[in-house]
């Protein structure tokens, strides 16, 4: 697993980079410092994915930085949060996500994504499952910081069908869902 977990780091630091670098012509730099929103409100940008890896990419910034990325990408101001901000940043998720699965499949490790989940709150918490492998990664540049959270498994079958790999990606992001919903209401 080693082996897959590097393959999994670089590609998702390529993403990511990749993503700001075209669509905002912004360059990140990055380390493994991870700085979650807790005091400003925050936004989760969670897309699950399954096929022969099952897991999920988690992008997490503070809703200033949020409308600065978006603001950026179409060219207006936002001075706070509203539903084009939320698709915005979700539109970020996916082309990540898209980035991740392109440079992993061609490794062996194929998967389709889910849509964006978006959670909009204030001290944020994400938990993953103990028994997948985390990478942590906090991406920065002038203007913006943000973290991205992916964890992933390799699964040990194949899906059979299309619809056995939807069923596996609602499964995934229902119980991601439930995992931060449970998170927030404990704290």
């Amino acid at each position: 697993m080693p082996e897959l977990a590097e393959l999994m780091k670089q590609a998702l630091i390529d993403s990511v980079k990749d993503c700001f670098k075209t669509t905002l012509n912004i360059d990140l730099i990055d380390n493994d410092k991870i700085n979650l929103p807790t005091v400003e409100r925050g936004i989760i940008c969670s897309i699950g994915f399954a096929g022969k890896l099952e897991g999920s990419l988690s992008a997490v910034i503070v809703d200033t930085f949020a409308c600065k990325v978006v603001g950026l990408m179409l060219g207006m101001e936002f001075p706070e949060l509203t539903s084009d901000v939320k698709d915005g940043f979700g539109e970020m998720g996916n082309i990540m996500a898209g980035g991740l699965k392109t440079r992993v499949s061609g490794a062996g490790f194929d998967f389709n994504i889910s849509i964006p989940t978006i959670i909009v709150g204030e001290d944020l918490n994400i938990s993953v499952p103990p028994y997948t492998v985390q990478i942590l990664r906090h991406f920065q540049s002038d203007d913006i910081a943000f973290d991205v959270i992916l964890d992933f498994k390799v699964r040990q079958e194949n899906p059979k069908t299309t619809s056995d790999s939807i069923e596996g990606i609602k499964e995934a992001a229902l119980a991601r869902l439930k995992t931060l919903v449970i998170d927030k209401l404990d704290a």
